[in-house]
């Protein structure tokens, strides 16, 4: 009987172990008779930067029968990064544009397991008439903890006090002055959090993973004002990175394990931005006064400034990110092949060095039919990403089409073009093909099958601006060194799709 009762606990503590666990989300969704929820998805990601092919996120679509709506979400490891994407429609079956408050759209939030989240919609006729109010309440069993997240004042407060500037000054001396400040406002923003986190029933890595959440979007702000659209004259730049050079971000990081780092959904992306910054400004330093450093010292210093990261992780992930889509420098690579074989993590190394991929991706025709990228090996493929209401999508499009045509003249049917949408509606895709303001007559148009900018191929090549020009070789696989942008190089983008025929 003993034994029994022994392989009986045995038994039920091995299934116990073994059940994935789960946080439930509950819907509700009421309001003016003309309006109605049309789309309601939630994105789970699954530790999204460890590799080139981790940024998968799971499209769980709630059914709101009846106003309402529940759904059992798997989370692993004891939390996920979740962001909801929804959309209302209006009685003639349009989706106004909408004033959302208490839930922000595609925001990604951390979701616990064990926890059960209420989001309650209310949508309404907005004052400026052609808008919908949509406002959402939240409640479950951790309210504290994810209306800090969604729908907290303060944090963006704190922000707005960071980049707010008088207009009328000097740019140089409006930056000097918001860096001044960079870093009273990080600790203002972590006092923030260490002070809200007293009510949260969550552990103290998920803090820390907010607070690295929180720094990194001072990084984003970094890259976003020091930019060349503000700052194009050769001595304005070189005054920006004396600046620059004064305010240091990355201390703000010391102490904070590679554990937490490595989970923080914002970290990897910001961080990338402001060190393409750092090293444009760096660039400037060493191409003096007369000229604007040039887009290949730009590259060359990035990529000396990520060799010497001291962040294990991060160092892969962002060496792998400037080989793909930032660098003409392939020589650089196969100059340096020892040196990244020892310091590059898989799987970045492979994909690098050796150019492998074993994902084999799929889209959708115009009928919703699968189309396999595997399908047009062996031949040189050309696709351009978009998405209806993108202006520059419609601004290159003729760009596109007369490339189209120079190319077609001297491949021989060798090249392949495609044109996917990331539309997530197959009705509005469908109208704009027919359009003809996004796509040429020569591509295959294609779509992401419903997932929009989260279909796979996007995710791990970080695809996440449009419009955007991916080169493939006859592998399936990108071709060595950056595609020159079509509007600004267009017989350098011609020269590089011909060189690889």
């Amino acid at each position: 009987m003993k034994t029994l009762i022994t392989l009986i606990l045995l038994a039920l503590s091995t299934t116990a172990l073994a059940k994935q666990g789960v946080a439930i989300l509950k819907f509700t969704a009421k309001g003016d008779a003309g309006y109605s929820m049309e789309h309601l998805n939630l994105y789970v990601f699954d530790n999204r930067f460890s590799s080139s092919a981790s940024n998968e996120a799971a499209v769980m679509p709630i059914d709101m029968e009846n106003g309402a709506g529940t759904l059992e979400v798997p989370i692993k490891n004891g939390f996920n990064y979740c962001s909801l994407y929804y959309r209302v429609k209006d009685s003639s079956g349009m989706a106004p544009p909408m004033n959302s408050k208490g839930f922000p759209r595609d925001l990604p939030f951390v979701l616990l397991e064990g926890d059960t989240l209420t989001v309650d919609f209310t949508y309404a006729p907005h004052p400026l008439g052609y808008t919908v109010s949509v406002n959402a309440a939240l409640g479950g069993s951790n309210t504290d903890f994810y209306s800090f997240q969604l729908a907290d004042p303060s944090r963006q407060e704190i922000l707005d006090e960071f980049i707010l500037y008088n207009h009328g000054k000097d740019i140089l001396q409006q930056h000097a002055q918001i860096y001044g400040k960079a870093t009273d406002q990080v600790k203002k923003a972590i006092e923030v959090i260490d002070g809200a986190s007293k009510n949260w029933k969550v552990d103290d890595r998920i803090v820390e993973i907010l607070k690295v959440d929180e720094i990194s979007q001072y990084f984003n702000i970094f890259s976003r004002l020091f930019t060349v659209k503000t700052i194009h004259r050769p001595k304005d730049v070189l005054q920006a990175a004396k600046i620059a050079s004064q305010m240091d971000l990355m201390p703000c990081l010391k102490g904070v394990p590679d554990s937490v780092l490595s989970s923080s959904y914002h970290f990897a992306v910001n961080l990338y931005k402001y060190m393409s910054e750092i090293s444009r400004l760096g660039a400037q330093t060493g191409a003096g006064s007369a000229s604007l450093a040039t887009d290949k010292e730009v590259r060359k210093e990035l990529y000396a400034n990520i060799k010497q990261l001291d962040l294990p992780y991060f160092r892969s992930k962002l060496l792998w990110h400037w080989y793909l889509f930032g660098s003409n420098l392939a020589e650089d690579v196969e100059q340096d092949r020892s040196y990244l074989q020892q310091v590059l993590m898989e799987p970045y190394r492979s994909f690098m060095l050796d150019r492998e991929l074993s994902v084999d991706y799929i889209f959708a025709d115009m009928n919703g039919e699968p189309v396999r990228l595997s399908d047009f090996k062996g031949k040189l493929v050309l696709i351009d990403f978009w998405f209806t209401g993108c202006s520059g999508c419609m601004q290159i499009n003729p760009v596109v089409r007369k490339a189209e045509k120079e190319i077609m003249e001297s491949a021989d049917g060798e090249v392949v073009f495609l044109s996917v949408s990331v539309d997530m509606d197959p009705a509005v895709f469908k109208g704009s093909v027919a359009g003809g303001k996004y796509t040429t007559e020569h591509s295959v148009n294609l779509n992401t099958g419903g997932v929009g900018r989260y279909h796979q191929f996007l995710k791990d090549h970080d695809v996440f601006s449009y419009p955007t020009l991916v080169l493939l070789d006859r592998n399936g696989k990108p071709v060595k060194g950056a595609l020159p942008e079509i509007r600004a190089d267009y017989e350098g983008f011609l020269d590089k799709v011909r060189s690889n025929l």
